[in-house]
């Protein structure tokens, strides 16, 4: 089980796609979390590392110089305006972005037709079950810590991060098949709060009874959340104020919190 598991958006998937919301603008989209002083550094630190920056850029040559593809690059701009180097193929194709918030991330989800996840240690990030909860599949490295357990015949392709020829062969793979994925049924029939709280409360009651006393009427351990000013709040999700760690939030049918871990 993965703290990411419990990412699954809650939302009116078709009302959005009638909509418009929708509508394709890139071929890819590229998350990597950076710090003001990595931009400064030549994206080395540990947003780079994290996020396998080096491979990254290895891989949107191919798709750029090859593919001719469009995407969108998340989190390499810092706030004066200096941008990790992107490859010379993808000028004028690729949209480079600072860390923007989170409504604003989901938008060019939407807008893209896959997710590229280049990262080994960067383990199970929510950015890829968000992702398909917005129908968009995944390519995904298959030496990740971590989210591999997200990748079947309904989401997605791996490649092999030592082989770039697989890379392109999984990368040909994927597109042929972009209209054959249907990401956000898996997730939906089979992670979420509610399926993934269920299991971790028995789990938690079925392994640390003699530590823990869970409300006999409740139904889900949801884990807790740092503050944000830009998330939503819904019945099933509660996030604490209190601190930052993985404390875990006893939650009953209604929503309300009763005890802690």
């Amino acid at each position: 089980m993965s703290h990411s598991d419990f990412s699954v958006l809650e939302i009116d998937y078709d009302v959005e796609v009638a909509q418009g919301k929708h509508e394709k603008k890139y071929d890819f989209i590229y998350a990597m979390t950076n710090t003001e002083a990595e931009v400064k550094n030549g994206c080395t630190g540990w947003g780079a590392y994290a996020k396998n920056w080096p491979l990254a850029k290895k891989a949107m040559d191919i798709m750029c110089l090859e593919m001719n593809f469009t995407g969108v690059v998340l989190g390499i701009v810092d706030s004066n305006g200096n941008s990790c180097e992107i490859p010379p193929s993808c000028q004028n194709k690729v949209v480079t972005a600072p860390f923007v918030n989170y409504f604003e991330g989901l938008n060019f989800m939407r807008q893209s037709k896959f997710l590229f996840l280049p990262q080994v240690y960067d383990a199970s990030p929510r950015f890829a079950v968000e992702a398909m909860s917005l129908n968009v599949p995944l390519l995904m490295n298959n030496q990740i810590v971590g989210g591999w357990k997200y990748i079947n015949d309904e989401t997605g392709e791996f490649f092999n991060d030592d082989i770039m020829s697989d890379f392109r062969s999984s990368l040909v793979k994927l597109v042929n098949r972009l209209d054959s994925y249907s990401p956000r049924s898996y997730v939906e029939l089979n992670y979420g709060t509610k399926i993934a709280g269920s299991k971790l409360r028995a789990f938690v009651e079925k392994n640390f009874s003699d530590r823990v006393s869970l409300h006999k009427e409740s139904h889900l351990l949801i884990p807790s959340e740092p503050p944000s000013n830009d998330k939503i709040n819904t019945d099933d999700t509660v996030e604490s104020a209190h601190d930052h760690d993985e404390r875990l939030l006893l939650i009953d049918t209604d929503g309300q919190e009763d005890c802690g871990l």
